[in-house]
């Protein structure tokens, strides 16, 4: 902690393949404690970032995540480092939308009374956040400039509308 904790601040920009659709990210992490290799104390990080939806004019969505990671650095052979980590997080989806038109290519006024654009509409049925919690752990071994990584994500099935894991296409 001497000066500052150690701090990372970052941002980017992802586009979908095809599409006029772009998603803009931003994050903060703060490592509470970090870099005593030495000692049998763990390093200990929290994060949060966030992730918002651009280009779709039906659809506004944004994405909050909030974690907290530990891990370990081990030398092994004085070549050779090992983290193994595991952390936890929650994932706050936020969507807010319009009526979609999920058949943009098919005109129904032209197609006439047999269309297939027909109530072909949809839109999201309920606008509370949806929440996921997410447990992880992995490890990254390094040697020299190569890196190995492996990593296991469990997300929990524990949305607020109670429904998770069915599937109704009358709601």
């Amino acid at each position: 902690w001497l000066p500052l904790p150690g701090f990372e601040i970052g941002a980017g920009a992802t586009k979908l393949i095809d599409s006029s659709m772009y998603a803009v990210q931003a994050y903060a992490k703060l490592a509470l404690h970090e870099g005593f290799h030495d000692w049998a104390i763990p390093s200990l990080a929290v994060r949060g970032a966030v992730s918002h939806l651009l280009g779709a004019s039906q659809v506004d969505l944004t994405i909050v995540s909030v974690d907290a990671t530990v891990s370990k650095s081990f030398g092994i052979a004085g070549t050779v480092t090992l983290d193994p980590y595991a952390g936890a997080g929650a994932l706050l989806g936020i969507v807010r939308g319009q009526v979609i038109d999920t058949t943009p290519g098919v005109d129904a006024f032209a197609d006439g009374a047999g269309s297939n654009d027909i109530n072909a509409n949809t839109t999201f049925p309920d606008p509370d956040t949806i929440v996921r919690w997410r447990l992880w752990a992995g490890f990254r071994l390094v040697y020299a400039f190569l890196a190995f990584t492996g990593e296991f994500v469990y997300t929990f099935c524990n949305d607020s509308a109670g429904n998770c894991g069915k599937m109704d296409p009358l709601k």
